[in-house]
């Protein structure tokens, strides 16, 4: 046992995961366009659903909502700061908008120092959510570090992220600075979970099995029957059947 000090996580300052209340959900208006300036480099998307009177991830399995037969749906985020009042935002879209953010993460390589305007195709205030591009900030780098999204939207979601994939990692709350350093000799963040590798989010490709035409897999039964047929052996140099 050790002292006092050495049992419990005492810290000056707070990590930044634990400084993620300064970020609420903000959904375009009706009627109205405001204006962001995203923080993050890329979009985080997921299917959702509306169940319990809130907005759930949906699960590959085990899914109430699935077994419930509830209809999902495609929704987005990205961290961002509104340009009228400087309120640190995490902007939630619908496909449409999410469309027209993948295009600019390919024309530019990121969606940090982005300027977009965020308004709704109708009055009504679920109706799709429309983005308009103005360009990028001039000097991106005065731009502070955009916290990680994941843990933000799971604590909004009232989920447990997995432990950190570092020595002494706990599930309650992750690793100090200090305790990274002592674990792995460096500062760095372990992987908590998986980042798809890809230039955006929305490009993922299907996780379905490849799929051949009819003619496809006659041809491939023909070749193989052939070279089966066909099978030689050369003894000699003579051509033996």
């Amino acid at each position: 046992m050790g002292t006092f000090a050495e049992e419990y996580r005492f810290e000056r300052l707070p990590s930044d995961e634990d400084i993620v209340s300064d970020f609420n959900i903000f959904r375009a208006l009706p009627g109205r366009e405001v204006k962001l300036v995203v923080w993050s480099d890329d979009i985080f998307g997921s299917r959702t659903h509306w169940w319990g009177g809130r907005t759930i991830p949906c699960k590959k399995t085990g899914c109430d909502a699935c077994t419930a037969f509830k209809e999902s749906r495609w929704n987005g985020w990205v961290l961002a700061k509104r340009t009228d009042n400087d309120e640190k935002v995490i902007f939630e879209f619908t496909p449409p908008a999410g469309l027209t953010l993948d295009q600019a993460f390919n024309e530019f390589g990121s969606l940090r120092g982005l300027q977009i305007g965020t308004t709704r195709v109708s009055n009504r205030s679920n109706a799709k959510v429309h983005v308009r591009i103005f360009g990028v900030e001039k000097n991106v780098r005065t731009i502070p570090k955009a916290p990680d999204i994941v843990p933000i939207m799971a604590r909004i979601w009232g989920l447990k992220m997995p432990p950190l994939l570092t020595p002494g990692g706990m599930d309650s709350q992750p690793l100090s600075e200090a305790e990274r350093v002592k674990a792995n000799g460096t500062a760095k963040r372990g992987t908590r979970y998986n980042k798809v590798p890809q230039s955006s989010l929305l490009q993922a490709p299907p996780a379905e099995p490849l799929e051949f035409s009819k003619a496809e897999l006659l041809d491939a039964i023909a070749k193989e029957a052939w070279a089966d047929s066909a099978s030689i052996k050369r003894v000699n140099g003579a051509v033996k059947k």
